[in-house]
């Protein structure tokens, strides 16, 4: 399990989910806060909520301690984003600068 699972679709495929911050606060999402601040056992805002919810799933995903950070870090998750670095997509490969 890792957040790139897809649950039995096809092995080949892969999805994508982008939703800026941007999306959150033009529909009046509360505040986002930092990861120590969620209110896990209960909840009290729709951050809160989602978080939760998604924990007690076992389906917790990551979010930074700060809420200061750079949201292309955040666009393609690390298999274990509590323990991996960063994707950084936009770099290419180190194998990438062999094929000349």
């Amino acid at each position: 399990d890792h957040p790139r699972h897809q649950f039995g679709a096809a092995a080949d495929s892969g999805f994508i989910l982008l939703q800026p911050e941007m999306s959150f606060l033009v529909h009046g999402v509360s505040e986002d806060i930092p990861r120590g601040a969620t209110n896990w056992d209960d909840p009290q805002t729709e951050r809160d909520r989602i978080r939760s919810n998604f924990w007690r799933a076992g389906r917790e995903f990551y979010y930074p301690e700060t809420v200061k950070f750079p949201p292309a870090l955040m666009v393609v998750a690390a298999l274990d984003p509590f323990q991996d670095p960063f994707v950084e997509f936009w770099k290419p490969p180190p194998w990438a600068s062999a094929r000349t």
